[in-house]
């Protein structure tokens, strides 16, 4: 027997507590490359380019969060998993 499932209220703090760690995520990614002052010394953007090639998997985490956010979100809207 399934007990205590989320309301409402729970599912939509947990999609925007999701879509802030995601946009977290993507703000300091962002943040710590411009930190190095890339313009300054890498003429033809080839380190730039490596750099968001290594950063894919912690870009894909938090496109996946933001899916979930939107789950969430859905549930919330629609009253909870028990009211879908």
């Amino acid at each position: 027997m399934i007990l205590e499932i989320p309301s409402g209220d729970e599912y939509e703090r947990s999609s925007v507590s999701l879509l802030n760690l995601s946009w977290n995520t993507a703000a300091t990614l962002t943040r710590n490359l411009e930190a190095v002052n890339l313009r300054e010394w890498d003429d033809d953007a080839r380190t730039q380019a490596q750099y968001w090639e290594r950063v894919q998997v912690d870009l894909g985490n938090a496109y996946t969060l933001v899916e979930q956010a939107q789950e969430f979100g859905l549930l919330a809207v629609s009253g909870g998993w028990g009211n879908v």
